[in-house]
């Protein structure tokens, strides 16, 4: 809590979790996939897309009260991980004993069975920011102003906010 010589101090920790995916029916194509095993035979497919991300993240902040500003200087680290992929939801009619399954170039997993074929790509990594800014304090009107440099990557970003506190 902010006093009167020392400043405000917070420690914070957030979870985020996004998912999302589309699903449509694919008409007027070839139904018949040459692989080294062998044909692959189905009926209409289903094209399918699907992703999720989740991401934690800390954050160390000061602030400190000056009249009608609040300066506030801090730094942070967020953590994350996705997986986004997708494939053709199907019946497959004729298929070779051996399907070709397994890693390819940039795809992290693979499957091909008697429902259709996916392919997964998994990411994972975090960045360390640190950030500064002011808030001027307008009654229950408040304006932030704020800039952000990512340590992990050199990157710069900026904003300005406007907000009503009661």
């Amino acid at each position: 809590k902010d006093g009167l010589a020392l400043p405000a101090l917070s420690l914070s920790a957030g979870y985020n979790h996004i998912s999302g995916g589309i699903t449509k029916e694919l008409t007027g194509m070839d139904t018949t996939i040459s692989t080294k095993a062998g044909d692959i035979k189905y009926k209409t497919p289903k094209f399918r897309f699907a992703w999720e991300s989740n991401s934690i993240d800390f954050k160390l902040q000061t602030s400190k009260s000056l009249l009608i500003f609040t300066p506030t200087l801090g730094v942070g680290y967020t953590y994350g991980w996705s997986q986004a992929g997708g494939g053709i939801d199907t019946e497959l009619t004729e298929y070779p004993d051996s399907l070709d399954t397994g890693k390819y170039d940039g795809v992290d997993y693979a499957e091909i069975n008697e429902d259709g074929f996916t392919l997964l790509s998994n990411s994972e990594g975090g960045a360390f920011r640190v950030f500064a800014g002011t808030q001027l304090n307008l009654t229950i009107f408040k304006l932030d102003f704020n800039v952000k440099y990512n340590v992990s990557n050199s990157n710069w970003g900026g904003g300005i906010n406007a907000r009503v506190q009661i």
